[in-house]
């Protein structure tokens, strides 16, 4: 009929959740960093993680690295030694070389699994031992810091240097790497944890330059009532 208004369209139905999800949506506060890193904060959390979930983690992880280097750094010995042993009495037709690859594969498979499960025994008890001692100290001093990890990755050391019965002077040697090796590590976890003011030394210099700051320029100027 002429005259008439045209219906406005309806908006369909997925139109309409959208407007009323959007209706409805609760805008969150929005948080700076030091805020974000202050709300993952734990009892001597360390890249705001607890002991609790970081030291299996780490144990996890460190699986990743022994089982594929201990089972390389096998096959590629078991190999060099099987050719050692047999480099007398090497085959001279197809079918010797055919039987002699087949052994030495054999051998290579079961000294990559052999050496790959003790790699893994060895990473899994130097973890444990690195990130527990860390997390001892941590709950025994009440302060999380980079001596702690020096300490743990120092005992590790030693550990390692006893397990391969090596000379005093190489254990020395070796606990002397192993502690500086965790204080990098130490350092650059209490890096991190300055940015929000976590990190009880760099606190204390910053309260010493500052009280020293506010000594030299005096007391504020009062009023004096006229």
């Amino acid at each position: 009929m002429a005259g008439t208004e045209p219906e406005p369209a309806k908006p369909s139905s997925t139109q309409a959740v959208l407007e009323a999800a959007n209706d409805e949506m609760i805008l969150l506060p929005e948080l700076d960093a030091s805020e974000y890193l202050k709300s993952l904060d734990q009892p001597y959390s360390r890249f705001g993680v607890s002991p609790v979930l970081r030291i299996p983690g780490l144990l996890i992880s460190s699986l990743f690295i022994t089982i594929p280097l201990g089972a390389y750094r096998g096959a590629n010995l078991s190999g060099l030694q099987f050719l050692a042993e047999n480099s007398h009495r090497l085959p001279g037709n197809v079918q010797g070389w055919y039987f002699y690859h087949k052994r030495k594969n054999y051998v290579m498979m079961f000294n990559a699994m052999k050496m790959s499960f003790s790699f893994t025994v060895q990473g899994l008890a130097f973890t444990a031992g690195l990130f527990g001692i860390e997390a001892a100290l941590d709950t025994a001093r009440g302060q999380v810091d980079f001596l702690n990890t020096t300490a743990g990755a120092g005992f590790v050391g030693y550990l390692y240097a006893r397990r391969h019965k090596l000379p005093w002077r190489q254990v020395k040697s070796t606990i002397k790497t192993g502690a500086k090796m965790g204080m990098v590590y130490g350092l650059a976890q209490d890096l991190v944890r300055s940015f929000d003011g976590r990190t009880w030394y760099v606190n204390l210099i910053k309260d010493t330059f500052l009280n020293e700051d506010e000594q030299q320029d005096g007391p504020p100027p009062t009023l004096e009532a006229k």
